[in-house]
């Protein structure tokens, strides 16, 4: 049925909000949230919160504008989307495409001015993956559409992290890929409700193109991928016994879900709707509830992952683990002497040489804690993403590699006052906010280097030292 402009009523701020697909923004967001905490063990720094929270909403909502644009021809055939303020015309294709530029324009400026510019690339990638490769292209191509094109959900957890570190590591890229791997299981249970809607119009959906049994298969590997991927921070000591419990509850719990679905369609009987859409709704409380199970375990007290009990103050843990020694000395020769004795009363004792690990801030102190080594008598080895230990080796490594490392004794060296924080990356920063990001990344790799030793702890450095020491206090 078609409208005359003159029978048409007035667009509303809701017509305009249905447009960003307000209900799939609100989990995206989630994601995107909850990597803040992840990343900062704790509370994140207000303004990049704040900025996630509305230029993360005006990206994606952005992309959903542009969906919708895209995808108004097939909308008006299909009875879940026919409905949309584009196919009814209450909003002209030309409002939504500025409404949509001006949401993708916005949300970038959001982002750079109030976390960094990399967050705000990320955003934009996420957007322009969805919009130009899912929706243009993929959508009608293949049934692996929402497979490839989950690509632009799951970056919603890089977008987090980076807001809070300005960078991205292994622990990110895991979220990205726990996303990754559970989107099909996700976005199929729905396509079996709708599956005959999607043939009509010919959209490619798995349960439309590959049939019920094949697709079943499918969402059973990625069930298991996903199952997988969320015990791998547990497997790689990032998360403790809180979130275990929890993701295990979890994926029993889905994997039972596929199962029976699997077990149906073994039968030779159809996919039953409404087990089909309770797995669609469980879908989505058990990726929220993983994402929240690791920020209670990376936050709260009881749930540290290193076995020692924290209380927060800035970002450095103040803990109960291995007492810190706090040696600061008058040059770089007396903290090489120093750090190099000690050493030896470690390997006098029952120490092995794998057990003790000597971390600096960058590559340009490398030298420093391999010369203390080398005083000692010891051998080293310098450790990179693909090694953790050597045996007969004491291991040294910069603070970026220590997340997922544990040692019987850690010394923190060169912990001076141009180095940590790193001189280099504050003097590239353009403003308090930016400022204020880089000393709370600065102390938190600090942490994570102290809080890898499990019974002996030296922090040094050299005169002016580091104002990063006195967070470094016993309970």
């Amino acid at each position: 049925m078609t409208y005359a402009a003159s029978d048409l009523p007035a667009a509303t701020w809701r017509d305009y909000l249905t447009l960003t697909k307000p209900k799939v923004i609100s989990l995206l967001l989630f994601t995107a949230v909850c990597p803040m905490f992840i990343a900062a063990r704790g509370l994140p720094p207000w303004l990049p919160l704040l900025g996630v929270l509305v230029g993360g909403y005006m990206a994606t909502g952005g992309a959903g504008v542009f969906n919708m644009v895209l995808d108004r021809d097939i909308d008006g055939k299909m009875r879940r989307t026919a409905k949309r303020p584009l196919v009814t015309g209450v909003i002209s294709v030309r409002n939504a495409v500025l409404f949509g530029l001006m949401l993708s324009a916005g949300s970038f400026l959001i982002l750079w001015l109030t976390a960094n510019l990399l967050t705000a690339l990320l955003a934009w990638f996420g957007l322009l993956f969805y919009v130009l490769v899912y929706t243009a292209w993929l959508k009608r191509s293949t049934w692996q559409n929402i497979v490839i094109g989950g690509v632009a959900g799951s970056v919603m957890p890089l977008l987090g992290w980076a807001a809070v570190t300005n960078g991205l590591d292994w622990m990110a890229v895991l979220l990205f890929m726990l996303i990754f791997l559970w989107t099909p299981v996700h976005f199929w249970a729905l396509a079996f409700l709708v599956k005959e809607q999607y043939a009509a119009v010919g959209i490619p959906m798995a349960p439309a193109v590959l049939g019920n049994r094949r697709t079943l298969q499918q969402m059973l590997i990625y069930a298991i991928l996903t199952i997988l991927a969320s015990l791998t921070p547990l497997v790689l000591n990032e998360a403790g016994w809180f979130y275990t419990g929890v993701v295990l509850l979890l994926d029993i719990l889905l994997i039972r879900k596929v199962v029976i679905l699997h077990r149906q369609v073994d039968d030779d009987r159809e996919v039953d709707r409404q087990e089909a859409l309770s797995l669609y709704k469980y879908s989505m409380l058990y990726l929220a509830l993983v994402f929240l199970a690791l920020v209670a375990d990376r936050s709260l007290p009881f749930a540290d992952v290193d076995g020692n009990t924290e209380v927060r103050s800035g970002t450095v843990s103040v803990f109960n683990g291995a007492e810190p020694a706090i040696v600061v000395s008058d040059s770089v020769e007396d903290e090489i002497e120093t750090v190099a004795a000690w050493l030896s009363k470690l390997a006098d004792g029952d120490l092995a040489s794998e057990e003790i690990s000597l971390f600096v801030r960058s590559f340009d102190q490398i030298e420093r804690a391999k010369t203390a080594v080398e005083r000692s008598g010891l051998a080293y080895a310098v450790l990179d993403e693909k090694m953790q230990s050597a045996e007969g080796k004491i291991s040294v490594s910069t603070m970026h590699l220590a997340k997922g490392l544990e040692f019987r004794a850690v010394a923190v060296m060169a912990c001076d006052d141009e180095v940590v924080p790193l001189q280099e990356r504050i003097e590239t920063v353009n403003d308090d906010a930016d400022l204020e990001d880089v000393y709370n990344t600065e102390r938190h790799l600090l942490y994570v280097a102290c809080t890898r030793a499990r019974d002996h702890l030296l922090v040094s450095g050299v005169e002016p030292a580091s104002e990063f020491l006195d967070d470094l206090q016993l309970q």
